[in-house]
């Protein structure tokens, strides 16, 4: 549950940069692919304990997305209305998907036994 709150946390982040400050994300290009890379680890880490395991899955998929757009966008400049949308959905996606893999579980209630 943590690791999909704090990607939950981190997706919204990148869609409020890629709506408000748009140019920090461009001049500092790092900060896609760290942020990859941690959406990656916490999705690991959730996988351990999701009920669904296509929840990590797909937020793996997009933090590698975003770790590839990143070294992408280092290498060779990226229109900004490209930058905006690709930041912008994959945010979307990432906290939507971590915050539904963290909030949908088993019932623990029927597991007990009893």
């Amino acid at each position: 549950m943590i690791p999909g709150i704090l990607n939950t946390i981190i997706g919204l982040g990148l869609v409020y940069l890629s709506v408000l400050h748009l140019t920090l994300i461009e001049g500092r290009v790092w900060y896609l692919v760290v942020a990859g890379l941690v959406i990656v680890v916490l999705a690991l880490w959730s996988r351990r304990h999701d009920a669904m395991k296509w929840f990590s899955t797909t937020t793996i998929v997009l933090g590698v997305l975003l770790l590839l757009f990143g070294i992408l966008q280092w290498t060779i400049p990226i229109a900004h209305l490209v930058n905006f949308w690709f930041v912008f959905f994959d945010g979307i996606l990432i906290a939507v998907l971590s915050l539904w893999a963290a909030l949908y579980g088993p019932d623990i209630s029927r597991m007990k036994p009893g």
